[in-house]
């Protein structure tokens, strides 16, 4: 029987490194994942993942569990994820990646057209969007993907860019505003 994400934070917190693998390898997929979403970069994301997971191991004693240990650890790894992104280049999205992850999720261009012309339209219109997404200033683009991309609450988004609920809304309405601009040749 699997223990529990308290008791494995409880031992961790205690200085049990076993405890604290089994976190990390239950939650290491949709660290992975999340950050590859945040900065659409394969190179780096066991690095940054890396990097979280060290955060967390160091920061472990000072988690008072008011939220789940995975909203923490996802805000630490958003919280890197930010920071490299700050200090480097904005990444440019690979072809069809964002359309790829957007297709994922329910009302989004799904790309299974069957006859050429349809699919080279499908390819047109995930090119739009990966670069309308592409083209939002980092915080409405974080904001954006955290909320469409990782199901995230306004309030769970907050936590992770430490700003008030508010400005996550603001931020996801213009957002969505410049989205809907730029793609307006597709509707």
């Amino acid at each position: 029987m699997a223990e529990s994400d308290e008791i494995l934070v409880r031992r961790s917190q205690k200085g049990d490194r076993q405890s604290f693998e089994l976190l990390i390898i239950k939650y290491q997929r949709r660290i992975f994942g999340l950050i590859f979403r945040l900065t659409n970069n394969t190179d780096m994301v066991e690095d940054l993942a890396q990097e979280t997971f060290l955060k967390a191991f160091a920061a472990i004693k000072q988690f008072a569990q008011k939220s789940s240990f995975y909203t923490w650890l996802r805000k630490i790894a958003v919280n890197t994820c930010l920071n490299y992104l700050s200090s480097n280049t904005p990444v440019l999205l690979e072809e069809d990646i964002l359309a790829n992850k957007l297709s994922l999720n329910p009302g989004f261009i799904e790309g299974k057209i069957d006859n050429p012309e349809g699919a080279l339209l499908v390819k047109e219109l995930n090119q739009g969007i990966s670069d309308a997404v592409d083209s939002l200033s980092q915080k409405h683009r974080t904001a954006f993907l955290l909320r469409e991309l990782e199901d995230m609450s306004y309030e769970d988004i907050a936590e992770a860019v430490d700003c008030p609920v508010g400005t996550v809304r603001s931020r996801l309405h213009r957002a969505r505003q410049e989205l809907q601009e730029k793609l307006s040749t597709y509707i």
